[in-house]
């Protein structure tokens, strides 16, 4: 099948997503391998999503980063495609929003992109190339091309796929993780001094 625009790969992958059985079992094989990264473990402030039920699910991530003591930053939706990342201090205190999607308040401290260590960005889709997909609402592009911030990309084996057409304004991703681990994209040259043990770019 030859993929000629984003609306009609989104219709692709939505119809080929894993069960929920092997979400949950691909989310946990997730999650540990972000928790033992470096990039994690020495973050002082985690971006994240609350995963929708076809996403990958990084509640496990939320949860230790609170735990750990580290601010967490959750986004917000405005007027699209503008987006900001909230400052939450317990997933209790996340109420449902404009898409049914649980987010923070209006009243919740803004956090600044520039003061995000890792950020965890949900998808469609992912290539090999750290180009990702979206819903199509630009919410993350445009949060992306505000500051450099180190991006992981949270993929189930379903969300995969060759190649995704890509505009102007998309934003590459430097990481993607799976449940086989993480996967680097040769757009982010990594310090081999300050992480070791990664996977090579899967490409």
């Amino acid at each position: 099948m030859t993929i000629i625009n984003k609306k009609e790969l989104r219709t692709f992958l939505r119809a080929k997503r894993v069960s929920s059985e092997e979400r949950a079992k691909e989310s946990t094989l997730l999650c540990k391998h972000i928790l033992n990264s470096p990039y994690f473990q020495d973050a002082t402030t985690i971006g994240g999503y609350i995963p929708l039920a076809h996403e990958a699910d990084v509640t496990a991530i939320l949860q230790a980063a609170l735990q750990q003591g580290k601010r967490l930053a959750l986004p917000l939706c405005h007027q699209a495609p503008l987006m900001s990342l909230r400052e939450v201090t317990s997933l209790d205190q996340l109420r449902p929003g404009a898409y049914g999607i649980l987010e923070p308040s209006q009243d919740a401290t803004i956090i600044p992109p520039e003061e995000i260590d890792l950020l965890l960005v949900p998808l469609e889709g992912i290539d090999r190339h750290g180009f990702r997909l979206g819903k199509g609402g630009g919410y993350y592009d445009q949060y992306l091309n505000q500051a450099n911030i180190m991006t992981f990309g949270c993929a189930l084996s379903a969300q995969w796929t060759d190649n995704i057409p890509h505009d102007s304004w998309d934003v590459q991703i430097h990481a993607c993780a799976d449940h086989e681990g993480i996967h680097w994209f040769t757009n982010y040259i990594r310090n081999e001094e300050n992480y070791h043990g990664q996977e090579e770019a899967k490409d």
